[in-house]
C-alpha cells in the first residue's frame, strides 16, 4: 500500500465521498483545502479548544452504499496552534491497519476503533451535528422534526415533554427561514426554559437575520438568571463581532452584580471574536481577577483565548497595556512567575 501521510488523503485513496466540520468551539462546515492546509502544518487551527482540534468527518462509498459513516476525532495542537504531526501519524497508523481494507467492503464495520483520538460528543452537539450535516448531504430531517414543526405553529408552549432534542436542532437547519426568525423574535419569551435552552444552543450554530440579532440581544438583556443569561449568549456566536453584542457584553461586565462565571466562560468559547475589541477584552479580564481573587479563572480563560491566533495580538496588547488595575497587573505577574 502506498504511503498515507494524512487524514485527506486516507479517506480520498479510499475512495469515498467525505465533509469535515470543525466542532471545536462551534459546529462550521471545514473546506477541504483548509483542512488539508491544516494537516500539512501550514495554518493553525483557527478556534482550538483545550489545545486540540476537534472535528466530525461525515463520510460514504457511493459505488457501495448509500449509508453515511461518521468519526469524530481530535487531534493535539502545538503551541501556535498548529497540529502535532505525530499524533495524526499515530491515529493514521490506527485506522489503516484496523479499516484500510473494511473501507471497500459493503458489509465491515466502518467505526473507529477505541484509540485516544476519538471523542463523543454531548446529547446537544450530536443533535445538531446530525442536523446539519444531513441537510448538508441534501438529507431529509429526523422523524422528530414535523413534531416540533406542528409545536410552534399549533402555539401549545406547554405541551413540549414530548419534543425531541433531534427535532428542536432540526428546526433550526431545514425550518423556512422567514418562519423561524419571525417565531424567533416573537415567540422566544414564550417557550419553556428547558425548550429555549436547546433552541438558543442550537442557534449558535447558525448565521442569523439582523431582527433575530436584536432580539436575541433584547432577550438577554432582560435575564437575571445567570444560567439563561450563558444560554442566551452562545446563541449570539456569529454576531460576535458586532457593535451590537460587543455593547451587550460590555454592559454586562459592567453591571453593578458581577457576571457569573458561567457567563465568562461562554464568552471565551463562543463570543471570542468580541474580544478583539479593546475596552471589552479589558473589561472581561477584569472582571475575571474580581471574580477569582486567586487569578486560577484568569489563568485558565487567558491561556484559552492566547490558543486563537486572530486573538493572540490582542492579549499580548492587554498584557502590555497601562491602563490595568493592581489586581490584573497581580494576575499577569501570577501567570508568568510560574506559580499555580
Amino acid at each position: 500500500m502506498t504511503m498515507i501521510s494524512s487524514i485527506s488523503e486516507f479517506l480520498l485513496q479510499a475512495g469515498v465521498r467525505y465533509q469535515i466540520y470543525d466542532m471545536s468551539r462551534t459546529i462550521a462546515r471545514m473546506p477541504d483545502q483548509a483542512f488539508m492546509d491544516f494537516e500539512q502544518g501550514s495554518q493553525p487551527h483557527p478556534a482550538p479548544r483545550q489545545q486540540q482540534g476537534w472535528f466530525g468527518i461525515v463520510f460514504c462509498n457511493p459505488q457501495m452504499s448509500s449509508q453515511h459513516y461518521i468519526w469524530f476525532v481530535k487531534l493535539p495542537l502545538d503551541e501556535e496552534s498548529k497540529l502535532v504531526c505525530a499524533a495524526r501519524d499515530q491515529f493514521l497508523q490506527i485506522i489503516v491497519e484496523a479499516l484500510a481494507t473494511n473501507m471497500q467492503d459493503k458489509e465491515a464495520d466502518k467505526s473507529l476503533p477505541d484509540n485516544p483520538y476519538s471523542f463523543t460528543p454531548t446529547q446537544q452537539q450530536l443533535a445538531d451535528f446530525n442536523s446539519i450535516s444531513r441537510h448538508a448531504l441534501q438529507l431529509p430531517p429526523s422523524q422528530y422534526f414535523q413534531p416540533v414543526s406542528d409545536y410552534i405553529k399549533n402555539k401549545q408552549w406547554s405541551q413540549w415533554q414530548q419534543l425531541g432534542i433531534q427535532g428542536i436542532s432540526d428546526l433550526v437547519v431545514y425550518a423556512d427561514r422567514a418562519t423561524l426568525n419571525q417565531f424567533i423574535c416573537q415567540e422566544l419569551h414564550l417557550l419553556p426554559d428547558t425548550l429555549a435552552s436547546h433552541l438558543l444552543q442550537s442557534l449558535e450554530n447558525q448565521t442569523l437575520a439582523a431582527d433575530v440579532i436584536t432580539a436575541l440581544c433584547n432577550w438577554n438583556k432582560k435575564q437575571s438568571d445567570p444560567r439563561k443569561l450563558a444560554t442566551g449568549l452562545r446563541a449570539l456566536h456569529s454576531a460576535s463581532a458586532t457593535e451590537q453584542v460587543s455593547q451587550l457584553l460590555i454592559d454586562i461586565l459592567h453591571s453593578p452584580t458581577l457576571p457569573d462565571i458561567d457567563v465568562l466562560i461562554v464568552i471565551a468559547g463562543r463570543l471570542w471574536p468580541a474580544l478583539s475589541n479593546t475596552e471589552l477584552c479589558h473589561a472581561y479580564f477584569e472582571a475575571a481577577v474580581t471574580i477569582d481573587p486567586t487569578y486560577q479563572l484568569f489563568s485558565g480563560l487567558f491561556a484559552d483565548l492566547v490558543a486563537i491566533p486572530a486573538l493572540r495580538g490582542d492579549l499580548m496588547r492587554l498584557l502590555r497595556s497601562p491602563n490595568k488595575s493592581s489586581a490584573l497587573q497581580g494576575a499577569i505577574g501570577h501567570l508568568f512567575s510560574g506559580r499555580s
